[in-house]
C-alpha cells in the first residue's frame, strides 16, 4: 500500500486552505435602489448604460475601497451603483481580495427630457434645415483619446445638443450623454461647433433651432 509523503499532505492542505481562503463568498449583495436608479440623469435620457465599479473584501467580510473603474457617463448613476457595492457583505476569509463588478442599466427609449428629439424651434415648431458642413469626429483621434483609458470590451455613447442660428451657425453646444471620457466629450462638442448650415428662419423670425448628433464607439 503506497503512503501518501508528509510533504505532500502538507501541499494538499495548503491548496485546500487558499482555495478555501481566495473564495469570496457573499453574505449580502443588495441590488441597487430602483427608486434611486430612477432619479438619475440616465434614467432621464433613456437608453443603455454600463458602469464596472472595483471593490475590496476585507478579511472580516465588508467592503472598502469601492470605485468606479469604468464610468457610465453619469456621474449620479455611478455614485448609485458604488453605494450599493459599499453595503455588500461576505464571509470572512483570511486576507484582503479585491474583484470588480459590472453593471448595466436599460432605462428604454431614448430621449430628450422635456423636449422631443427632433429639430424644433422655441415656439415648437418642427424646422428642417440643411447641412452645408459637418466633419464627422476623427477616427483616429478618438483612439488617441482611448489609448490611456485602457477601456476594454466598451461601448461608449455620446449625445451632444446644439442649435442653428439663423446665420447657420451652431451655437450652444453641450453634452446630453457623456461618454464617461471628458476629453471625448470635449472633442465631439469642439467638432460639431465647427459645424455649418443654410440660414435658418422660423416664420420669417430669426430664432435658434435645436437638434442634437449621437456618437457610440465600439471598443473591442
Amino acid at each position: 500500500m503506497i503512503r501518501p509523503s508528509w510533504l505532500f499532505m502538507r501541499t494538499l492542505i495548503a491548496v485546500l486552505l487558499l482555495s478555501s481562503a481566495c473564495a469570496m463568498k457573499p453574505l449580502a449583495k443588495p441590488e441597487p435602489s430602483r427608486e434611486l436608479l430612477g432619479s438619475t440623469s440616465a434614467a432621464g435620457l433613456g437608453g443603455l448604460w454600463s458602469n464596472l465599479t472595483k471593490y475590496c473584501v476585507e478579511p472580516d467580510g465588508s467592503t472598502s475601497e469601492v470605485a468606479t473603474v469604468y464610468s457610465s457617463g453619469d456621474a449620479s448613476l455611478d455614485q448609485v451603483y458604488r453605494d450599493a457595492v459599499a453595503t455588500w457583505r461576505f464571509q470572512p476569509m483570511s486576507r484582503q481580495r479585491c474583484d470588480n463588478v459590472r453593471f448595466d442599466e436599460d432605462f428604454g427609449p431614448e430621449r430628450r427630457p422635456g423636449e422631443n428629439p427632433v429639430a424644433e424651434d422655441v415656439a415648437g415648431k418642427t424646422v428642417h434645415f440643411k447641412a452645408m458642413e459637418v466633419p464627422r469626429p476623427s477616427s483616429r483621434q478618438l483612439a488617441f483619446f482611448l489609448r490611456g483609458t485602457k477601456i476594454s470590451r466598451w461601448k461608449l455613447v455620446n449625445r451632444t445638443a446644439y442649435c442653428v442660428g439663423p446665420d447657420g451657425q451652431v451655437r450652444d453646444v453641450e453634452t446630453l450623454r457623456s461618454t464617461g471620457v471628458a476629453t471625448i466629450d470635449a472633442y465631439v462638442r469642439a467638432t460639431v461647433a465647427t459645424w455649418k448650415f443654410e440660414p435658418v428662419t422660423v416664420d420669417g423670425r430669426p430664432g435658434c433651432v435645436s437638434s442634437e448628433v449621437a456618437l457610440s464607439i465600439e471598443i473591442p
